[in-house]
């Protein structure tokens, strides 16, 4: 897609209601999820008690990760584009603090927040308008938490179906980070151990596009099979950097006032 084209699609919603009502069917429960927020939970043990400022979920959909956010104890704002995603997440954490609005566009005021969450979102938008937009709400020495498609080379019908721009590589994101103004922390590569079913599942999609429901609904014996393989994945990445992965997550700062790169 041209450039021009991409920064007029980063208006429009890319999550339809029918595909946010069965992200919220397979957020509780699906390995691909409950792994991503293994490694949440991991970068937020590195961020925590560094202050109790708001952390901001952009980009929220549903709520999944805004609502386990706040059951640990963040306070927690999530903004989402879609009424229907918040009413979803609404539905999901009652009482939690939900906003409409933009990721290109945040409505808060530079240095008002601790942390941020983009959680796939920065496949969907100008990935520069919007790291800049973060780094802008973050206070000095702010977090910010995220994760995306990872190589190129695996786009398939399903980022076409999703609304996505493009999938990026660990040496893409650091650049896209350090150009924003962050120091990347960590950035590792998510499903290398499952990389060669995504392969398959996506070359198979090609020929029986049918068969693309199955990483969206795999069967109970497959789901829990895929769980344990991406919490030992998850496991061994403290102390192995995975050389790929069909996802990437990272934990990034925004540089303490006074700060010397």
């Amino acid at each position: 897609m041209p450039a021009k084209e991409k920064a007029e699609a980063a208006g429009a919603v890319s999550f339809s209601v029918e595909r946010l009502q069965r992200l919220a069917a397979m957020e509780e429960d699906h390995f691909w999820f409950r792994g991503r927020w293994l490694w949440v939970q991991r970068f937020l043990q590195m961020v925590r008690g560094a202050s109790s400022g708001p952390v901001l979920d952009i980009g929220c959909g549903t709520g999944f990760s805004a609502a386990l956010l706040a059951s640990q104890g963040f306070p927690v704002v999530a903004l989402d584009p879609m009424l229907e995603g918040l009413r979803l997440a609404a539905h999901r954490k009652p009482r939690l603090h939900l906003v409409q609005g933009s990721a290109l566009s945040l409505p808060f005021r530079p240095g008002s927040l601790q942390g941020a969450l983009l959680m796939d979102v920065l496949e969907h938008v100008p990935a520069e308008q919007a790291l800049g937009e973060v780094w802008r709400v973050l206070t000095p020495g702010g977090f910010l938490i995220f994760s995306v498609p990872s190589l190129p080379w695996l786009w398939s019908r399903r980022d076409e179906g999703a609304g996505h721009f493009c999938r990026y590589t660990r040496k893409q994101m650091r650049r896209l980070l350090i150009q924003a103004g962050f120091i990347p922390q960590e950035l590792r590569y998510y499903l290398f151990l499952l990389l060669p079913v995504v392969l398959v599942s996506r070359l198979l999609a090609r020929f029986w596009p049918a068969s693309e429901q199955l990483e969206e609904r795999p069967g109970k014996l497959a789901n829990t099979l895929g769980y344990v393989l991406v919490r030992g994945e998850v496991g061994v990445g403290r102390w192995i950097s995975w050389p790929l992965g069909s996802s990437l997550v990272g934990l990034a700062f925004k540089p303490r006032e006074g700060f010397r790169g």
